[in-house]
């Protein structure tokens, strides 16, 4: 949106200190409307931005409207939406964000340029965070940090909230073991040790670390997406291909070696096995883990 309206543009980029630039980041700007397609997700919202399209921008050259999660448009919405995509006025300009394109109609994606953006490398997260604690005069460590980042899946804001709570919970002084218990992460080693005992088929030894995980408080969800990611970078180390993961060089050493131990089939078998387990509200968490890792082992 600053981009296309900057009135010192350089090199296409937005300068950032004329007046449109300086209002768009105050979020003071007439000419940026931002509709939460959650809350406004019905053709009557649709028709009410119609009906406001054809004013021109009040400063700059357009006027951009940010449809935020935009697969939460009803179908009648997006039909009502469509037409104006097709002809808009050419003051106008539309971004559509969502986290689920695969809801966003074939006929709106068609009518867009697409961008995908990437999940932000660990080590981006890491930096971002470190910055934020020194001028925060947060006490911590890259350790307890890398937990943070480990357990936002790639998002930056929801590191930045995690490491918000902590700080309102526990004051300015984390380490690794406060993370550990408040995001009720943890297991590393017993979740690769977990997945070392399903691969070579020794059901005994896989039960009792799962039992002592249990006994320990571990989520067992979250123990299960830890053991999905373990046994996926065991099939990338088995093919050859490069790992890429915020594990130290330890664990990534005990991974390969398993890659290099067991056949392809025989890690694609206990994959396949594992991605099939489903947690019911109505069973003991527990059942279906136990089910899961026995066929698979």
């Amino acid at each position: 949106a600053k981009a296309i309206n900057c009135l010192n543009p350089i090199s296409g980029e937005p300068d950032n200190q004329c007046q449109i630039c300086v209002d768009i980041d105050s979020a003071r700007s007439l000419d940026l409307i931002e509709i939460d397609a959650a809350s406004n997700r019905g053709i009557d919202d649709i028709r009410s931005l119609k009906n406001n399209v054809n004013f021109k921008p009040t400063y700059g050259k357009y006027k951009v409207y940010l449809i935020d999660e935009v697969h939460m448009l009803t179908e009648a919405a997006f039909n009502a939406l469509l037409k104006t995509l097709e002809e808009p006025p050419p003051h106008i300009v539309f971004i559509l964000a969502t986290t689920e394109v695969h809801k966003v109609l074939p006929t709106i994606v068609s009518r867009c340029q697409r961008f995908d953006f990437l999940s932000l490398k660990v080590g981006d997260i890491v930096s971002r965070l470190e910055k934020l604690s020194q001028d925060e005069g947060i006490e911590t460590d890259t350790d307890t940090l890398l937990k943070v980042a480990q357990a936002s899946s790639g998002s930056l804001r929801d590191a930045e909230n995690i490491l918000e709570r902590l700080i309102l919970t526990y004051g300015v002084r984390l380490d690794s073991k406060i993370v550990k218990n408040a995001l009720d992460i943890g297991y590393e080693s017993e979740s690769i040790e977990l997945i070392k005992y399903i691969i070579s088929g020794d059901t005994k030894k896989s039960l009792e670390v799962l039992h002592t995980m249990e006994i320990g408080g571990s989520n067992l969800r979250f123990v299960h997406k830890m053991l999905l990611e373990y046994i996926r970078l065991v099939m990338h180390a088995k093919t050859g291909a490069i790992i890429k993961s915020a594990l130290a060089d330890e664990r990534i050493r005990t991974i390969q070696k398993m890659g290099e131990q067991y056949s392809l089939p025989r890690i694609l078998h206990c994959f396949n096995r594992l991605l099939e387990i489903n947690f019911s509200r109505d069973l003991m968490d527990i059942l279906p883990f136990e089910l899961g890792i026995v066929e698979a082992s």
